[in-house]
């Protein structure tokens, strides 16, 4: 028989008010058994299920909280009055025979004052003569953060050919909670298929490619031996088909172009190489930047072409003004540092000599400057000496934007830090796998430091002679297609993510070389796939 799930009805109505005074309820509502439909009831016949409680309730996101395992044929509904809860059956639903069934409200049950919730709360019956009694539990991670993963949909299917988890409803089903700990309950022993799901169209199928999922590597056999294992699953978001999903051509001089993921591998071109393009990817966006007196031409991104009518160059539709969107100058650059500058539109022409760059002796000689492929991000490079007070100045002559504008001149200032005011790291590589290939990326904040791979070594040292005293990131990435990316799980082609442990360094100590324990735990060990507590704060 095809599983078949349902939405919830939910219909509420009370007509009480609140108190106006004594003491705030923090209890969540209790029920009266005394005056319910009796549970864990064998031989179940079907009526209506009604729950009595101590205190006016009512039900609130009944379709994304109650499921019923195994689901039902037909929509059943839930109505909420007073101090009762009224679960009422299809009159056209059938019972399986010989099937326990799980009602799970979930938090759906609250009282109608406070709005404390009756957490986990369920119905059971049977319509056999014994109730399923086994029970299953675990914990889904984020597989890029290993956060505990909230709100995720685990399911269980007892029909294991692959496409069942696109095509048809689970048998049971259950959801995460803050801890990202799942308990399935009275479920019967067998083979099952398990899928973790973050069900964005909330139809308890995995039908849309970009939904984050996760699933363990072989069938999940339950009986009562194996019930008390606990099993951990990760879930990242699958690579996805590239797809451009809007463009924005209001602006003159600007398209925007959405995808579906990032789109920084991508390089657009004008159609016979007519209009010379720059490139920017923010997020999920790529901003091409063109100048051009036609009024259209095509761009060929990928596999789309975007036919771009010149908007005017007037008007609410001209291009933004010049503006230095980000520079790198404080108190805390290193004298290996080089500076830079980002502008809000690609360069046209970089006057080098009309910048001035001083310190308290006079001008500094021997810069070398640097352009990006996209012309908005200026590096310069300069023999910096420790604690002296330098000055940076360029005015609105020195360059212009491919647009033909200018900005106002401007001056920043920046210091250097002396040896004695830096700290040292020294990175201690342990317990590694010689036989495969590590990619090894250190972060300050969101910036990269520093990138490099791990081969055919158990043990590794690395070491920073001075960097600045700050909190630390270090991402280890088992890269087994050596890409230097960490790759998702593939639910199709039975991959799992790349096991990857980020390692927290606190802010190490100044003027000293700080030693850091970096130890990758055995593949065999499952703590190899979570957070381990004792390597989140790593300074000795």
């Amino acid at each position: 028989m095809t599983a078949v799930w349902y939405v919830v009805v939910l219909t509420s109505c009370a007509s009480t008010g609140k108190l106006l005074s004594g003491p705030i309820d923090k209890k969540p509502p209790v029920q009266d058994s005394l005056k319910s439909t009796p549970h864990f009831q064998t031989r179940f016949v079907k009526q209506d299920i009604i729950m009595f409680f101590d205190e006016y309730v009512e039900v609130k996101e009944a379709q994304k909280q109650v499921l019923v395992s195994p689901p039902l044929v037909y929509l059943p509904k839930v109505t909420g009055r007073g101090k009762k809860v009224t679960f009422s059956f299809h009159e056209s639903e059938v019972l399986r025979p010989d099937v326990t069934y799980t009602i799970n409200f979930a938090e759906a049950i609250v009282d109608f004052h406070e709005g404390n919730k009756l957490t986990n709360f369920s119905y059971v019956f049977s319509t056999g003569d014994v109730l399923d009694s086994l029970t299953m539990s675990g914990k889904i991670y984020d597989a890029i953060d290993f956060t505990p993963a909230e709100n995720v949909q685990v399911l269980l299917y007892d029909t294991h050919f692959d496409s069942i988890v696109a095509k048809e409803k689970p048998y049971y089903s259950t959801k995460t909670d803050k801890s990202g700990s799942f308990t399935f309950k009275n479920i019967k022993a067998d083979t099952f298929k398990m899928l973790a799901l973050v069900d964005k169209n909330v139809n308890l199928k995995y039908d849309l490619e970009s939904e984050k999922i996760g699933f363990p590597d072989s069938l999940i056999v339950l009986d009562t031996s194996s019930q008390k294992t606990e099993h951990i699953i990760l879930v990242s978001n699958p690579r996805v088909k590239q797809k451009l999903l809007a463009k924005n051509l209001k602006t003159f001089g600007v398209v925007d172009l959405v995808y579906n993921s990032n789109p920084e591998n991508i390089r657009p071109v004008s159609m016979g190489g007519q209009e010379k393009l720059y490139v920017k990817p923010v997020k999920d966006t790529l901003k091409v930047f063109y100048n051009t007196n036609l009024e259209s031409f095509d761009i060929i991104a990928g596999n789309d072409t975007i036919k771009v009518k010149t908007p005017l160059k007037e008007g609410k539709n001209k291009p933004k003004p010049l503006l230095l969107s980000y520079h790198n100058l404080s108190p805390n650059l290193l004298p290996s540092d080089s500076l830079t500058f980002q502008f809000s539109a690609p360069l046209d022409t970089l006057f080098t000599e009309k910048w001035s760059l001083s310190d308290t002796l006079g001008e500094v000689a021997g810069l070398t400057f640097g352009l990006s492929e996209n012309r908005m991000n200026v590096s310069v490079k300069g023999k910096w000496r420790v604690n002296m007070p330098y000055k940076v100045m360029f005015d609105s002559t020195s360059l212009t934007d491919i647009y033909g504008q200018t900005m106002d001149s401007t001056k920043l200032s920046f210091k250097c830090l002396s040896q004695n005011q830096t700290s040292g790291l020294l990175m201690d590589f342990s317990s590694f796998d010689s036989t495969k290939h590590y990619f090894v990326m250190l972060k300050r904040g969101e910036n990269i430091m520093d990138t490099f791979s791990i081969s055919q070594m158990a043990s590794f040292t690395k070491k920073y002679s001075s960097v600045v005293p700050d909190v630390y990131s270090l991402e280890v990435i088992e890269d087994k297609n050596r890409n230097s990316v960490r790759d998702p799980g593939n639910y199709w082609e039975k991959t799992q993510p790349e096991k990857m442990k980020i390692y927290k360094i606190e802010r190490p100590e100044i003027n000293r070389e700080n030693e850091v324990p970096i130890k990758w735990l055995s593949p065999n060990d499952v703590l190899d796939t979570i957070p381990v507590q004792t390597d989140k704060n790593i300074k000795k």
